[in-house]
């Protein structure tokens, strides 16, 4: 069952695109810590390993600009794998839910960057508070709801 180039690109694209995510969590995680000491005029000798503001949130946009697609191919190509092992794309498992959820706060977040134009500390914050949702959800899932995705 586990097995076919499907479910190997399934896993991949979908890691690879949350890996990302992580990678813009960090970058926003960073922005807020370096914005914060600058504003309270406290930044010593720590400021200066990290990247520059405008680097920070480049790298946020980068890693969502890439690791939206990534994740949205991840999911499709799960979607077909489903349809070919169960007869449909949909089970209303917890873990297509709550991937749903947050695919859908990422494109939220990704619309708001490239339409409405967040940048700096607010694009920082979300991308923060998203990626805590999606490891929530994981972790939550994992521990105290049933899925198909049990495979480990």
């Amino acid at each position: 069952m586990l097995k076919g180039s499907l479910v190997t690109l399934h896993v991949m694209l979908s890691v690879t695109g949350e890996a990302l995510f992580a990678l813009a969590s960090c970058a926003g995680l960073m922005y807020l810590i370096q914005d914060s000491l600058l504003k309270r005029k406290k930044a010593g000798s720590l400021i200066r390993l990290f990247p520059s503001l405008n680097d920070l949130d480049r790298i946020n946009n980068l890693c969502l600009s890439w690791g939206f697609p990534l994740l949205t191919l991840g999911v499709l190509a799960g979607s077909l794998w489903a349809r070919i092992v169960w007869g449909s794309h949909w089970q209303w498992d917890s873990k297509q839910v709550w991937t749903l959820l947050a695919w859908f706060l990422y494109a939220f977040l990704l619309h708001q960057r490239l339409v409405m134009g967040w940048r700096g500390r607010k694009a920082a914050r979300w991308s923060l508070m998203v990626f805590t949702v999606l490891v929530t959800l994981l972790i939550f899932g994992k521990l105290f709801l049933q899925t198909v995705h049990n495979f480990v």
